[in-house]
């Protein structure tokens, strides 16, 4: 009987520890928002790099790299007036072997949903500092990944 990849990497690995590795954030200069229902928010997110490494002990971890980011657009939905971006790392510990496959299925269908809160989190704090609209993200889709900024709706 075949195991599941995703549940045989559930079971194999734990978490390490969650970082944010950079973060980047900008405003049009003399901007201020003043009409909320004007502005228009876009998110993207991408699981960009999983890489399984040898730590010095002999213990193998595991770091997955994700890019996050959210824009705010002017009323023509063209214009960008703000921008917030980070790259967030998960690192996971190995209680055994795992093949190829379910290290894929785990970065891409668990590791975002461990990373998720700190986004939401630094989202929440630096659009505050910045003056911009509350925004809350929504939770995590498990294996989209949305690696362009999304058509305006």
């Amino acid at each position: 009987m075949t195991q599941n990849p995703l549940r045989m990497a559930m079971v194999t690995l734990s978490v390490f520890d969650i970082y944010c590795l950079e973060g980047r954030f900008q405003s049009a200069p003399n901007f201020k928002f003043e009409d909320f229902a004007d502005i228009k928010a876009q998110t993207r997110n991408e699981v960009k790099q999983a890489v399984v490494m040898q730590l010095e002990n002999g213990q193998k971890m595991l770091r997955v790299q994700m890019d996050v980011a959210v824009r705010w657009l002017a009323k023509d939905e063209i214009t960008e007036k703000a921008l917030v971006e980070a790259v967030f790392a998960a690192e996971y510990l190995f209680s055994g072997e795992l093949e190829k496959a379910s290290v894929d299925a785990f970065a891409l269908n668990v590791v975002p949903h461990h990373i998720w809160p700190y986004w939401r989190e630094y989202i929440a704090s630096q659009s505050t500092r910045m003056s911009l609209p509350k925004l809350t993200i929504p939770l995590a889709v498990p294996g989209i990944s949305e690696t362009a900024w999304p058509p305006v709706k």
